[in-house]
């Protein structure tokens, strides 16, 4: 392969990996905004979509011969997006919504410090 091939091969990887990510992102954004919704039956649908998604993949390394490097990789990003997705839209734990869930002490000299 020549130097020209290897710098073309180089920018369709690099190309590749940007496209790849914007999909990953979009999809990660779009079912976050989705799973946060007031409807649990959307998330609970989402949640199952990608364990579907996961177990797909399992199903196609054998069928397709995917190495093991390139399971745990699309793994990994269904991972991503799961972990991205579903956390969306619920505090963290301990942390309450409701306003007023904190009250430090008052300070008189300082009222603005009164979070």
């Amino acid at each position: 392969m020549t130097i020209e091939g290897l710098d073309e091969l180089e920018d369709e990887i690099r190309r590749l990996a940007a496209e790849s990510l914007a999909l990953r992102t979009v999809l990660a954004h779009v079912l976050a905004r989705l799973s946060a919704s007031a409807n649990p039956d959307i998330a609970a649908a989402i949640r199952r979509g990608l364990e579907d998604a996961e177990r797909a993949l399992e199903e196609k390394r054998a069928e397709e011969g995917l190495s093991a490097a390139g399971l745990a990789t699309a793994l990994s990003a269904v991972e991503i997006v799961k972990a991205a997705t579903l956390r969306a839209g619920r505090p963290p734990a301990g942390f309450k919504e409701e306003p007023g869930a904190f009250h430090a002490e008052s300070n008189d000299q300082w009222p603005e410090d009164d979070y």
